[in-house]
């Protein structure tokens, strides 16, 4: 998860040298849920510096050849739709180009896939009839809105998004669509 955090950079005899704000990503942090400021300070150390042009450094009179990276504050904002997608919480399943055929596809290709569940066969069935048939965007409307995939690899849950084209969208990741 991306959050805006405040660094403060203050060199070996604590003078402030400057101040930067970073997007950090949280899920950097997954395997270790007692994370803290110092932790993300840590981590970030390097771009923090590098955002200020720094490089490590000797003072005189002092034997400490570092800078200290201390995290302020952070917090947490949704992801964009593009930093979702770079990160592969966003999946494209069916591309726009098919038209009134996506529910028909998206049935005959993931309806039966393991891990799709959440949607009633009479749907799925009613959608592979194909757009001619009375109640196909009712059925589609239906599996869209209820169709969960549970990745087995790492138990995420997915849901469906369409926007033109069909997307499969982490259910447990924020995004700010705008």
């Amino acid at each position: 998860m991306p959050v805006e955090a405040n660094f403060r950079v203050v060199d070996c005899c604590g003078k402030d040298i400057g101040c930067v704000d970073l997007t950090v990503d949280l899920d950097r942090f997954a395997d270790y849920p007692d994370f803290d400021e110092f932790d993300i300070a840590l981590e970030y150390a390097g771009e923090v510096l590098s955002a200020l042009g720094l490089v490590q450094h000797t003072c005189d009179g002092c034997y400490d050849s570092a800078y200290r990276v201390i995290c302020d504050d952070y917090e947490d904002r949704p992801y964009t739709s593009e930093e979702a997608f770079d990160a592969g919480y966003i999946e494209l399943l069916i591309s726009d180009a098919a038209g009134v055929y996506i529910p028909k596809e998206w049935c005959e290709a993931c309806a039966d896939y393991p891990g799709w569940s959440g949607f009633d066969k009479d749907d799925v069935e009613t959608c592979l009839a194909g757009p001619d048939e009375e109640w196909y965007w009712e059925a589609w409307d239906n599996i869209s809105q209820n169709a969960e995939f549970t990745n087995p690899k790492d138990g995420s849950k997915w849901m469906l998004w369409q926007d033109g084209d069909l997307w499969a969208v982490r259910s447990d990741i924020d995004i700010d669509w705008d």
